[in-house]
């Protein structure tokens, strides 16, 4: 996990263990927050329940071939 990343997952578990949200949205959040497991041959950085999250995306996707690649990687997402 890099330092954006960690930032991010430091930040959601401390929303989700010492919050004053209401409680409904932390018991929906508190949902286990799984770290770059892999879906089809990709690895995103985060999946919470159907919830897809790329933190860091763009440092990854800067020519058009991952560019290309990440539209596919979008279909895929829809499909699976």
């Amino acid at each position: 996990m890099n330092e954006i990343e960690q930032r991010f997952y430091d930040a959601y578990k401390e929303i989700t263990e010492t919050s004053d949200y209401p409680e409904d949205l932390i018991d929906y959040i508190k949902n286990d927050l799984e770290v770059q497991i892999p879906i089809g041959i990709y690895k995103p950085d985060f999946v919470l329940d159907d919830f897809i999250i790329e933190i860091d995306g763009h440092e990854y996707h800067k020519t058009k071939e991952q560019r290309t690649a990440l539209l596919s990687e979008k279909e895929c997402t829809r499909r699976c």
